[in-house]
């Protein structure tokens, strides 16, 4: 006999299905646009990720202002102020969180800068000085010269 080929049933009881024929094609570049930008988030959170352990040359899980200010001097040529650093910090804790000592000589924490270099409200505020395409190529370029050096280094005898 001839095959018959049949269309698959698909059950009733699925919530939202299908999401993309219910909302129409504004739906579907909405959910294309969302995903776009989580995968976006995504690789900036990992390429921040490197650019904060690259610059934590005291590997203790925060970059205090000098840290800070070898990033933004590599990038944008100057010192980053210490005004901008409060305000860098004031932002990620809240606008009301009262700053100690210990938290400004402490510094940001590897997952605030993830957030400073990921989400777009910080980089409003702060993408001049902290731009992750930008820092991630520089620490790219200097780990490239570190491991050329590495290798054209004279070897003791």
């Amino acid at each position: 006999g001839a095959l018959r080929f049949e269309a698959p049933t698909v059950p009733s009881g699925i919530p939202n299905f299908p999401p993309l024929v219910e909302e129409g094609h504004a739906g579907a570049r909405r959910q294309l646009a969302e995903a776009r930008q989580q995968r976006r988030q995504a690789e900036f959170a990992k390429m921040a990720a490197m650019v904060f352990q690259y610059h934590d040359k005291d590997a203790d899980g925060f970059w205090s202002l000098r840290e800070a200010s070898v990033v933004v001097e590599r990038a944008v040529g100057v010192k980053l102020p210490d005004g901008q650093f409060y305000a860098m910090l004031a932002a990620l804790r809240g606008e009301d969180a009262r700053l100690t000592d210990e938290d400004v000589l402490k510094g940001a924490s590897k997952d605030e800068m993830v957030r400073v270099y990921a989400e777009e409200a910080m980089q409003r505020r702060f993408g001049v000085l902290f731009d992750i395409r930008r820092d991630h190529f520089v620490v790219r370029e200097a780990k490239r010269l570190e491991a050329r050096a590495a290798l054209t280094a004279p070897r003791p005898p």
